[in-house]
Formats: structure tokens, sequence, C-alpha cells
């Protein structure tokens, strides 16, 4: 008995079946799909069916992500794209990622304390990221997922005005 690739990538978790759907493509343009594709003879009709003939392999959503690439003329970031896919899916792992910016460079002690600090009040794993920007002039900017919290000299010198 058989199966093809995208019945087996079916049994994974859905990051994971993307992923593998992604590098399987990723090796495919790199055996020579790439530089059809990138043909500026080749008319975006037959790059769509070119790109559709890799259903049987992968998921729509893959699909259409190739499509968009080739008719804007950048597949060659698709490695990138396969990069950034992987390192959030190995942040997503680790914890949450958060990012902390501050007007001076923050010590790996204060930021294992804010780490610690954001850790029980979301009661998450998080993965806290520093920067520093002399800008904010003090305090200091929080982001975690969407939200961001602006706690900055400089927002609150702004708010006064």
């Amino acid at each position: 008995m058989s199966f093809s690739p995208k019945e087996i990538a079916k049994t994974l978790p859905p990051e994971k079946r993307i992923l593998a759907e992604l590098i399987l493509v990723e090796k495919t343009l790199k055996l020579g799909l790439g530089k059809i594709l990138l043909n500026p003879k080749l008319k975006p009709a037959r790059q769509e069916i070119i790109v559709t003939t890799l259903s049987a392999y992968v998921s729509k959503n893959v699909i259409n992500l190739i499509n968009f690439l080739a008719q804007e003329n950048r597949l060659k970031i698709f490695k990138k794209i396969v990069e950034e896919y992987r390192r959030v899916l190995d942040q997503k792992k680790k914890g949450i990622l958060a990012e902390i910016i501050t007007a001076e460079k923050l010590s790996e002690e204060d930021l294992a304390h804010y780490e610690k600090k954001l850790e029980e009040q979301i009661q998450m794993p998080i993965l806290l990221q520093a920067k520093a920007d002399p800008t904010i002039l003090g305090g200091a900017i929080l982001k975690i997922a969407s939200r961001t919290i602006d706690n900055s000299f400089r927002t609150k010198l702004k708010a006064l005005k």
C-alpha cells in the first residue's frame, strides 16, 4: 500500500503540514520550476496552469501563495518565506514572542526579571526580546502579539502638550 505525499501530510498537525508543503515546493522550485515560472515570456495563465499541477501534492493555500508570488514576480523570496515560517513555528513552541523597548539597553538580569513577571501575568511562556531606543527618553514600550503598551516618557510628554 502506498500513500501520496498529500495523504501523508494530512496526518500531520496543520502547522507542520503547511511547513512540509512549503519545503516540498521549495525543493521543486530549486529543481527548475522556479526558473520556468520566472521566465518573462511565460504568460500568467500558463503560470497558473503549471502551479495548479502541484495541487496533487499541496494545499490550496500554498498554491494560492505560489500563484501570487509568481504573478508578482516575487518567487525569489519563497525561501525566505519558508525560513520565516520555520522561525515562527520554533518560537511558538518556545512561547509567545514579546518585545520590550527601553531608552537604554537592559541587562540580562533585568530582561529575565521582566520575562518572569510577564509569564506570571499571562500564565504562558514568554520569549522576551529587548531593544534600546533613546528617543523614547525613558519608561518602556511593551509589544506582545498584536498589543502594544506604551509607557514611554516620550508618549507621556506628547499627551501633556
